[in-house]
Formats: C-alpha cells, sequence, structure tokens
C-alpha cells in the first residue's frame, strides 16, 4: 500500500493524517517490543506512522500521511480509534494521564471533509472529536518518482548545488552573505487562528542580514473545548503543550512553508517576541495556528 504526502487539500476517497501522540516510557521491558509490533500492524493498515523512543518517553508521529481510504479495509477512523485505543491500553493507568495527542484526520467525500482529532483527556481516556465541513479546494494527487528517479534528481541537485558553491562561493561567507529577501514586514497580511493568542506583528531588525520576528500576545488562555468542536479542542491542546505554528502564503493562498513556534513562555496580558526563519520569497500571508 502506498502512503505519500500532500497539502491542506484533498482528493475524494483519501485520508489525510497528522499529528502526534507522546507519552512516558513506563518501566515495563516490553513495552518498546509492542510500540514496534504496534507501529508494524499500523503499517500493514496504510497508516505509516514513526514511533521513536528518547528520554524516557515515546512518539508516534504522523506527518501528513495520505492514505487511499477503501485499501484501509474499513473506516479509517474506526482504525485509527482502535489502533490508539490498543496504545492507551497497553501503558500502565498511572502513565496514562502523561499522554498528549495533537493526532488529527481528515476524510474527503463529494465536496465535504470528515474532521476527527483524536485527544487524549484526563486521566488517559482517548476522546474522539468530529465535525463536518465544505472541502477545500481539490487538488489532483502528484506523480510518485520512482526510487531511481528520485536518486538522479538527488544527484543532479548535489552536482549543481556545488557548482554554484565554486562559483559564488564566497558570497555565502558568514561574512559576505546577504539577506536578499524581498519581503516587506509591514505589508504581510497576518490572521490569527482563535484560542486566545494573537499574532501582533512581523519585525525585521534594520540593515541587510537583519533578523525577522513574531511578535504574539495572549488575551486569554484556550477555553475548555466543547463535545464535537475540533478546532476549540486543537487550540486547548495546542495551548497545554506550548506548540503552534506559523503559516506562510503566497498572495494566491498556496501554503510556501510551516514554522513551528513555542509559546510556553507567553502569559496572559504579556507579549512575547520570538526569533523565526527569513520568510521564503513570495510570502504575501501569515497565519498563526494550532
Amino acid at each position: 500500500m502506498k502512503v505519500g504526502r500532500i497539502g491542506r487539500s484533498g482528493v475524494e476517497g483519501r485520508c489525510i493524517v497528522e499529528g502526534l501522540v507522546e507519552g512516558p516510557l513506563p518501566s515495563e521491558p516490553d513495552f518498546v517490543q509492542f510500540l514496534r509490533t504496534w507501529e508494524r500492524e499500523r503499517r500493514d493498515e496504510g497508516f505509516e506512522f514513526r514511533v521513536t523512543v528518547d528520554g524516557g518517553r515515546f512518539d508516534v508521529h504522523a506527518h501528513e500521511l495520505e492514505v487511499p481510504a477503501p485499501e484501509v479495509g474499513r473506516d479509517p477512523i474506526d482504525a485509527l480509534t482502535a489502533g490508539l485505543e490498543e496504545l492507551v491500553d497497553a501503558l500502565p493507568e498511572a502513565s496514562r494521564s502523561s499522554m498528549h495527542s495533537t493526532l488529527r484526520a481528515v476524510v474527503y467525500g463529494k465536496g465535504t471533509a470528515r474532521r476527527t482529532l483524536f485527544a487524549i483527556r484526563a486521566p488517559g481516556v482517548l476522546e474522539v472529536v468530529e465535525d463536518r465541513a465544505l472541502a477545500e479546494t481539490v487538488e489532483p494527487p502528484k506523480p510518485d518518482l520512482s526510487q531511481q528517479a528520485r536518486k538522479v534528481a538527488f544527484w543532479v541537485t548535489l552536482l549543481l548545488a556545488t557548482l554554484v558553491f565554486l562559483v559564488w562561493g564566497p558570497g555565502f561567507s558568514p561574512l559576505g552573505w546577504k539577506d536578499v529577501s524581498t519581503v516587506d514586514p509591514t505589508a504581510v497580511v497576518i490572521e490569527s487562528a482563535p484560542g486566545g493568542i494573537v499574532l501582533e506583528r512581523l519585525e525585521r531588525e534594520p540593515g541587510a542580514r537583519g533578523a525577522w520576528s513574531a511578535v504574539l500576545r495572549r488575551d486569554a488562555a484556550a477555553t475548555t473545548p466543547a463535545s464535537g468542536d475540533a478546532d476549540a479542542w486543537l487550540a486547548w491542546l495546542g495551548d497545554a503543550r506550548g506548540r503552534a505554528n506559523l503559516e506562510w502564503r503566497d498572495a494566491n493562498g498556496a501554503l510556501l512553508r510551516v514554522d513551528p513556534i513555542d509559546t510556553a513562555a507567553l502569559e496572559i496580558g504579556r507579549e512575547l517576541t520570538l526569533a523565526i526563519p527569513v520568510p521564503p520569497e513570495g510570502a504575501a500571508r501569515l497565519r498563526f495556528g494550532w
């Protein structure tokens, strides 16, 4: 079964899965083996999760997985729910309250998008929150390059990069680097997702190498989500974990890049200035989201 990546738009009959589940690593010696078995079983169902174990915790990560829904063999949401229930039940009860989940899925139908959020609320209970909305603009699936074609593309890119460095290398040195971004921070349209945090403005230090920053303001903590409100659940979970995203788009609304940010230090009634990477060329809109 092929699993690929696409953007925020979807094709009818596709299920898009994003986000992660994380939790403490129990002391049972067989738990790591359970995670590997669980990962393999989900792969057999078409969900290519990446499971990592580090520093006494484990992560189950999905990065824009595209699953052909009919090939899952059953409703992909039911399959994901069953798999996550198995994962939660495998942890000792005392450890479940320390689990977090931002895992979410969208199943595209005829002009609709069925959105589902898999949250874990205290004391470690899986909460499946679902709503429906109009689907975004449908994009045709991108062609899947063969492994050989990807290798050729890699070596060609490496060769071109080497030639560029040999010819213009001195211009890229730490002393000679120029920030050639033409993006005007005052011209970028900014907006914020609901949830108590507002993206106030973009700033750039003067000079050719001026650093970029985003200024955030917290008006309130994210409210307790209502049943069935997937957007409120995302805001509540993101706020609780202190993690959010900045989404760069061009003038036509096409997504250019997503920068993860840390909002844990932002207090109610205060502003927080975060250093951010140089905006992608052509950026005209910036959205704070969860």
